[in-house]
């Protein structure tokens, strides 16, 4: 007697049907619930997040795009499985995609020309020994990496070639159809985990084959964004070993490693694609039962979001290991009512990206920087303009031209290394011109003498500017240092999201009574209606109504008659079942005298709290 249940043997009949069409050539049709048992495992296992497409819905280009109005938030966390059931059971998208970036912790390599897959095959065949995705009308490789710790991607390649794709990025994967064709799985297991070497390689052939180059390898940057070795990520990973060793349990270690970082100002996704790696990969200290690598990152992703749960860990001393260095609040406060935000979003991005003060950086790396924070090109040269200005957040900085004897890279080094801010009347005479009037933009200043060497007709030359300290900048602008609140990535997506986290912050250090113009004034908005917006549209911010109550006597309706026709606004008079009144003696005479009790109501300025301070009402066991 079969002792198989119904629905395991229909599942199995459903994929050996789906076995055979493929086999036969006949076109495959959607298959619905494969699609959702396979999005669930890459949720849940693999944590991969993902999204549908439109397939065979649509024609063209159109198949692999997202079938969603948005999916830019399924890059900052995972679908529901409610979720998963709308698209794929109820809704009928028949495409699956993975997004790739930071949330999932892959990057992945999509070779659209036979010849360049069996080039890479050839040359780098230990990159080849990965989880592997063929594409459904060519049937060409796509291999899934994990990318070094603090390795961030969004593109590189050129489009209809060699792509490899992160963060805003997506890549439809089996067991999607599109013209009767389905993508297959021609190797599982776990994607390859790249080393900084690997990486590199992989670079070097993407740029060797499309002759396009990365802001991240190019060699004469002084801040090259693959060299994380002094970046925050890697002090993270640096802790997760510490704290392990310390507790003597590897579990243990994620748990307080995860607070200590939350404490700091981390996103949860953040911490779990940085720590991942390190705690799969991490030698159980204990002896226990064996455990696959899906089952330890699944254990990973809960102890992380366990800890997450827990109350705030103030008593930790590995805060200021991972605490970046970020703008005062003062100084924020006074960029934005100073009209200028972007230059607080840029400064903030900059020092969140691992940048120290008195560090010279190039044009080009603040760009890149600013990129990946989501700051665009426009937004961050509109700030580098005001560079000539002797209050601006970054000024331009003299690199010395290096001696003739010298060459390269070591050169480039020794000169960064002699760099000087340059006076605001230098920068007034040399380059206010070129800056203003530079048809191609920045790239093209010069930054040194106009008649020096390097800076002869028909060369490109490098402006660099000069990091400043944050209580250099406050003494600059006359203000004191004060506040710290930690700011995270997502914060400085747009000045809506800025002014959003600043207001936010205020409240969660010191919750009370604001006006909404205290409030406006401190970002740099005019409109209450905006500030009404960033708080009502925050689930952390809890807002109150106040009003102020007075009984009234007979014997005190003379301040009826003080109040102007100004105060009147904001007034009412409250009878004991809540009806409200006009203001007016004459009304609240009446009600007096027929022995109702009577309150002289104001509204007062509303009151912020925030979710985080709220006490936690603990019920009673039955």
């Amino acid at each position: 007697m079969n002792s198989q249940r119904p629905e395991n043997r229909q599942a199995a009949l459903n994929y050996g049907q789906r076995a055979q069409q493929i086999l036969s050539g006949v076109p495959v049709r959607a298959d619905y619930d494969a699609l959702y048992q396979t999005a669930l495992n890459a949720i849940n296992n693999r944590g991969w997040s993902v999204v549908p497409v439109w397939g065979d819905l649509r024609s063209g280009q159109q198949m692999k795009a997202v079938a969603l109005a948005s999916w830019t938030e399924y890059q900052h966390r995972y679908a529901t499985p409610d979720e998963l059931r709308e698209w794929f059971i109820d809704g009928g998208k028949p495409g699956l995609a993975v997004v790739c970036g930071d949330l999932s912790g892959l990057v992945v390599l999509d070779c659209d020309t036979p010849e360049i897959a069996a080039d890479f095959a050839a040359k780098l065949p230990d990159l080849t020994e990965t989880y592997t995705v063929l594409s459904a009308n060519k049937g060409l490789p796509h291999y899934y990496f994990r990318p070094p710790a603090g390795a961030s991607l969004t593109f590189l390649g050129r489009r209809g070639l060699l792509e490899l794709r992160g963060n805003g990025h997506i890549v439809v994967t089996y067991p999607t159809a599109m013209n009767g064709k389905p993508y297959q799985l021609k190797r599982g297991g776990e994607p390859l985990a790249l080393t900084m070497e690997q990486f590199q390689r992989l670079v070097a052939f993407i740029e060797h084959r499309t002759g396009v180059h990365s802001v991240e390898t190019q060699p004469d940057h002084s801040l090259a964004l693959v060299n994380t070795s002094q970046g925050l990520h890697q002090r993270l990973i640096d802790l997760f070993y510490k704290t392990t060793r310390e507790q003597n349990s590897r579990n243990v270690g994620l748990f307080y490693t995860a607070m200590a970082a939350r404490d700091s100002g981390w996103e949860q996704s953040a911490v779990l694609a940085t720590l991942r790696d390190p705690f799969v990969k991490h030698a159980p200290i204990t002896e226990h039962l064996p455990e696959t690598s899906a089952q330890r990152a699944v254990e990973g992703a809960l102890t992380v979001k366990s800890a997450y749960g827990r109350a705030s860990c103030t008593a930790t001393h590995h805060r200021n290991d991972l605490q970046p260095l970020q703008l005062p609040t003062s100084a924020r406060e006074y960029l934005c009512g100073n009209g200028s935000i972007n230059a607080a979003r840029l400064l903030d991005a900059l020092y969140m990206f691992g940048c120290q003060p008195d560090q010279i950086i190039s044009h080009a790396d603040i760009v890149a920087i600013g990129k990946l924070y989501h700051i665009g090109n426009k937004t961050v040269i509109a700030v580098l303009r005001d560079a000539c200005n002797d209050t601006a957040a970054l000024r331009l900085a003299r690199v010395p031209e290096p001696d003739g004897g010298s060459s390269g890279a070591d050169t480039h080094s020794m000169a960064v290394a002699n760099a000087t801010v340059m006076p605001v009347s230098e920068v007034e005479s040399n380059l206010v011109s070129i800056l203003h009037s530079n048809r191609v933009g920045l790239t093209n200043c010069v930054s040194q003498d106009a008649n020096s060497p390097r800076n002869r007709k028909g060369r490109k030359s490098t402006i660099y500017y000069h990091i400043p300290a944050p209580a250099e900048l406050c003494l600059k602008w006359g203000i004191e240092a004060i506040g710290s609140g930690l700011l995270t990535p997502a914060d400085l997506r747009s000045s809506k999201a800025y002014r959003q986290a600043i207001t936010e912050e205020l409240i969660k250090r010191r919750p009370g009574q604001y006006s909404k113009r205290l409030l406006s004034s401190r970002v740099g908005v005019k409109s209450t209606r905006t500030i009404d917006t960033y708080t009502k549209d925050n689930p952390a911010v809890i807002v109150s109504g106040q009003v102020g109550r007075r009984p009234l006597r007979f014997s005190n309706l003379g301040a009826l008659d003080e109040l102007t026709k100004a105060e009147l606004w904001g007034r009412w008079l409250e009878d004991e079942v809540g009806k409200k009144y006009p203001p007016f003696r004459g009304i609240a005479e009446k009600h007096l005298k027929a022995g109702e009790n009577l309150w002289l109501c104001q509204q007062l300025c509303n009151r912020y709290d925030h979710v985080d301070n709220l006490p936690v009402v603990l019920e009673k066991s039955a």
